[in-house]
């Protein structure tokens, strides 16, 4: 299924589907490499009482347990905040182009 024109897909979904279909153990090495962020994704959909956080509960039971470096990452996080992203962030590539305007559908 392709996302809408008007946004982007959820990365974790992507990550999944591509874990499950195309490549098992780069998927999971993706997973395995943001552990500290889906820990602390579950962490606050937990908070928020959503059922939404059954889903990150879910993907992490089927990877290894945190190592300390792992749980000191996502406390890191949780202090600083995630890292800054600006590619794609400004300029003409906001917003989005549409099918129409580019003639080539995402």
């Amino acid at each position: 299924m392709l996302p809408p024109d008007d946004e982007l897909p959820d990365h974790l979904t992507v990550v999944l589907e591509f874990a499950a279909t195309t490549d098992q153990e780069l998927g999971t090495a993706l997973l395995v490499n943001h552990h500290a962020g889906l820990a602390l994704l579950a962490e606050a959909l937990h908070g928020q009482g959503t059922v939404y956080a059954r889903g990150v509960d879910a993907v992490l039971a089927t990877l290894p347990a945190p190592t300390p470096a792992v749980l000191r990452a996502a406390e890191r996080i949780a202090a600083t905040g995630p890292p800054q992203e600006s590619v794609g962030m400004a300029g003409p590539l906001l917003p989005f182009p549409t099918t129409e305007q580019t003639g080539v559908r995402r």
